[in-house]
């Protein structure tokens, strides 16, 4: 006798490629979340800190998986001493010498200044993007879990019961209810 709960081949397969996109989507999604997030912590002002415009005087080249990105270097004077940071971040591009841009620094603090990257809201986005995904797979992972989960307490009923949970009557047995 053919069991009755068995999914056709094409319902099997869709199932196998959904968990198999649930798990891509959270470990990717995990990956771009922690990537992204990190780089974004890096770069982004300080909160209670004070800005300064700072100049650009050099590019340094980073190689980053076989493309040269380029981390700039600004420098900037607060009281008449000059400081000197690179930016945490790589850029595709060089910013060009003698621009301006702004960093931000913690009061008393400006070698620990931050350069305010151009691309801080990408990496605001990208983080929000890798959350997303990783919220997606957990939302297809949810119900896959569960059914597991449940189909594991099926499996735990005391050999005695019946289907529904009932335990049959003494002297009798599951055949003959």
């Amino acid at each position: 006798m053919a069991d009755p709960f068995r999914l056709p081949p094409a319902a099997q397969l869709l199932g196998l490629f959904l968990r198999l996109f649930a798990w891509l989507a959270l470990v990717a999604g995990l990956i771009v979340f922690m990537i992204a997030g990190w780089a974004y912590l890096r770069s982004r002002p300080h909160g209670d800190g004070v800005t300064a415009t700072a100049i650009v005087v050099d590019n340094r080249p980073v190689d980053i998986q076989g493309a040269t990105n380029y981390r700039p270097v600004v420098a900037f004077e607060i009281d008449g001493r000059r400081y000197e940071i690179e930016s945490a971040i790589a850029e595709g591009d060089r910013l060009q010498i003698g621009s301006a841009i702004e960093v931000s620094y913690l009061p008393g603090e400006p070698n620990n200044a931050r350069v305010a990257a151009p691309g801080v809201l990408l990496m605001r986005t990208a983080t929000l993007a890798g959350a997303a995904a990783a919220a997606t797979g957990l939302l297809l992972l949810s119900p896959i879990v569960a059914g597991r989960l449940a189909s594991a307490d099926d499996r735990r009923k005391p050999s005695g019961e019946t289907p529904d949970g009932e335990i049959p009557p003494e002297g009798k047995e599951l055949d003959e209810i």
